[in-house]
């Protein structure tokens, strides 16, 4: 059975307080940093390439303004349309759409799009493919539960993640704070 507030995936777009949740999750750094060892470099919002395409190097910069401009052209033409390229048959809800669009930003397209989470959605078994980011707890080969390995946010963050898609909460108190932290995104 379809969920009523299904929509084929081709129909939706990212929502601004998707976006808006990545530049919280991510924080924004003016210089390049690798987040956790064994990353890539990243800078602004968390973005591994620059807006000519190349990859963000240790040393490169961003102001704020230009970093919410790639956040905001990044996960609308690189994720989302990577998502609707690769699962165009889904019927999703928004905020499952933003969940599978939000993981691809922290994973990569080609990651979700050959995980549980597209196989199950397709399956119409919908809680488990919001479950199967619960998996995704590895960061360079180190158990990310494990509080010596220094990467204890990433479990956190699953959890996050699995609450979008499961019911839609992206872990802002107040409709109002959601408003606010959206303009603050695309308003640089």
């Amino acid at each position: 059975m379809v969920h009523k507030n299904r929509k084929a995936i081709g129909t939706l777009i990212v929502s601004t307080i998707a976006i808006a949740g990545i530049a919280t999750r991510e924080g924004f750094t003016d210089h390049a940093v690798i987040p956790i060892p064994g990353d890539r470099p990243t800078y602004g919002y968390g973005s591994t390439y620059k807006p000519d395409g190349s990859a963000v190097k240790i040393g490169d910069t961003i102001d704020r303004s230009n970093a919410a401009h790639l956040l905001i052209d990044t996960v609308n033409w690189t994720y989302a349309a990577g998502i609707i390229k690769c699962a165009p048959d889904l019927m999703l809800t928004q905020y499952e759409f933003d969940f599978l669009v939000d993981s691809a930003y922290n994973l990569g397209v080609n990651a979700v799009c050959k995980s549980g989470m597209v196989r199950n959605f397709r399956a119409g078994n919908y809680e488990k493919g919001c479950q199967t980011i619960k998996q995704y707890v590895y960061a360079a080969g180190k158990d990310c539960r494990v509080a010596s390995n220094k990467c204890g946010g990433i479990p956190k963050d699953r959890e996050r993640a699995y609450n979008i898609c499961i019911r839609g909460d992206y872990g802002v108190p107040s409709r109002e704070e959601a408003t606010i932290a959206a303009k603050r995104v695309q308003k640089p």
